[in-house]
């Protein structure tokens, strides 16, 4: 795997950073741990899309993400399971095994969504 350094250090664009890999790597859990826990309670979601925005800070002399925004978009079938899936979430923000491991705070902001028949 190529990685460089951010633009605002001199590194390369298009490539991945050691910054969007730590910000990826909380997204992913995140979402491997809903898909345990959907498989589990058998929830049968239409789909996962997920973004995420870490927010870097300067703390003293040094840099630190102090929070990881994640917004996942769950498409369920009907109402029971959009209850299900927020159940999910909460779920899988508690059982992060990535987000638990970490300084930075982890915020979850689900947009749960009926399809229409």
């Amino acid at each position: 795997m190529e990685v460089a350094t951010p633009l605002e250090f001199k590194g390369h664009a298009g490539i991945w950073t050691p910054e969007d890999l730590f910000v990826a790597s909380v997204n992913t859990c995140i979402m491997t741990t809903f898909l345990f826990y959907a498989e589990k309670k058998s929830l049968e979601f239409l789909r996962y899309e997920s973004e995420a925005e870490g927010i870097l800070e300067r703390v003293g002399n040094n840099f630190m993400f102090s929070t990881v925004n994640i917004r996942p978009k769950i498409l369920v079938r009907n109402e029971d399971d959009r209850f299900k899936a927020q159940e999910l979430i909460k779920l899988s923000e508690e059982g992060c095994l990535i987000s638990n491991s970490m300084k930075s705070s982890v915020k979850i902001f689900p947009e749960i969504t009926v399809a229409p028949e």
